[in-house]
């Protein structure tokens, strides 16, 4: 079962050098399905690689996983359009009334509160199929998994380097980029 775990990680890595070296090509940036998807190939790879999951081990435990991922993407994905919509009401030309801004800042906050649970199940439900080291090391690699995520995002948008410093920090204080104030 070893050599199929193993067979699995070196395709996977395989996977992994072409997706980095096809992203370092120029050409138009893969949009967001596509590199929500290699992420998550890496993720299951290291995953099964951090857990030392065998064949059986991976086939009880990836199913209980990927169905509370599920969910939980399905809740941030409109946590997200909320989002965009409380941007496009506070960028508008004409301010929107306080009562819808307090609504969907409302609705933001009942959706995390959602994820957050959603993540809690998350865990006591892959707990049933994990010994207690790999519950510990699971909860660990999901903490650092998503700090080097956010940290990959933060470096790669433009006017920030590898210090993580937005260039707007020499500047006139005021609200950051696409945030705050509306277009006029």
């Amino acid at each position: 079962m070893k050599k199929n775990a193993f067979a699995i990680a070196v395709a996977l890595g395989t996977l992994v050098l072409f997706t980095a070296a096809a992203l370092a090509q120029q050409g138009p940036p893969p949009n967001r399905e596509e590199i929500a998807k290699r992420i998550e190939l890496i993720r299951m790879w290291k995953l099964t690689e951090a857990l030392d999951l065998d064949e059986e081990a991976a086939a009880r435990f990836f199913p209980v996983l990927n169905e509370h991922e599920s969910k939980i993407r399905e809740v941030a994905d409109t946590k997200r359009g909320i989002e965009r919509e409380l941007r496009k009401a506070l960028n508008s030309e004409t301010v929107s009334p306080k009562e819808d801004l307090i609504d969907l800042m409302q609705q933001i906050v009942n959706l995390d509160q959602t994820i957050n649970e959603l993540k809690l199940k998350e865990v006591e439900a892959v707990s049933k199929v994990l010994s207690q080291e790999q519950l510990v090391t699971f909860i660990r690699f999901n903490l650092e998994f998503q700090r080097r995520i956010r940290k990959m995002i933060h470096e790669m948008k433009p006017g920030r380097g590898k210090g993580g410093r937005h260039q707007m920090d020499t500047e006139q204080p005021g609200p950051p980029p696409d945030m705050g104030a509306p277009n006029r």
